[in-house]
């Protein structure tokens, strides 16, 4: 294996067993058993969790800015963009991942300042498209909801992030049912 494409490995495959278990919970044994690789070699691309901790948050934020440049920004329709912001957070329940914005969200007080400050910068771009999304659809008329938009995102954020964990212990029709509300929350009737 080339080492770019170890570095790379081992960072989805850290990311992957992060979204199974959670960022306190996996090891560098976890990492090594998966990819079939020995402890010493992750620890030669990233000497230590912390630093592989930030390559996750950046790969993942990496991920999103690709997706939304993509699909949100070349879309004009409100609803679109924001079924599109709903649609990770429902390709992650399919697969029992959580994202890794709320596997941080738990963890916070518990990982290292240089995570903590990738994650408020993850959260702060992710928050900045959903209030762009809102805005544009309050400012349409094709959304109707009293929140200034910035409220709202936290708001909606939250509430998906929230299902998204609790999830694992309610039922896939229950978490359906908060995506469900956040459409009633911006005033549109989904069928």
């Amino acid at each position: 294996m080339k080492r770019e494409n170890t570095k790379r490995d081992i960072v989805r495959s850290a990311e992957r067993i992060m979204r199974k278990k959670s960022y306190n919970s996996f090891s560098y044994k976890d990492l090594a058993d998966e990819l079939g690789i020995k402890k010493a070699s992750i620890h030669y691309h990233y000497e230590t969790k912390q630093v592989l901790g930030v390559a996750i948050v950046q790969n993942y934020r990496s991920r999103i800015e690709y997706l939304t440049k993509k699909m949100i920004s070349s879309e004009s329709d409100p609803i679109k963009k924001l079924n599109i912001f709903l649609n990770f957070f429902r390709e992650s329940r399919k697969i029992d991942e959580l994202c890794p914005l709320g596997i941080f969200g738990v963890e916070y007080n518990t990982v290292p300042l240089e995570i903590q400050s990738e994650v408020k910068s993850l959260f702060t771009y992710v928050n900045k498209l959903l209030v762009e999304t809102l805005d544009i659809g309050k400012s349409t008329g094709v959304f109707n909801f009293d929140l200034p938009s910035a409220q709202l995102a936290v708001v909606i954020s939250t509430l998906v992030e929230g299902s998204l964990v609790l999830s694992r212990i309610t039922s896939d029709e229950e978490f359906n049912l908060t995506l469900d509300h956040v459409w009633r929350m911006v005033g549109v009737t989904i069928n």
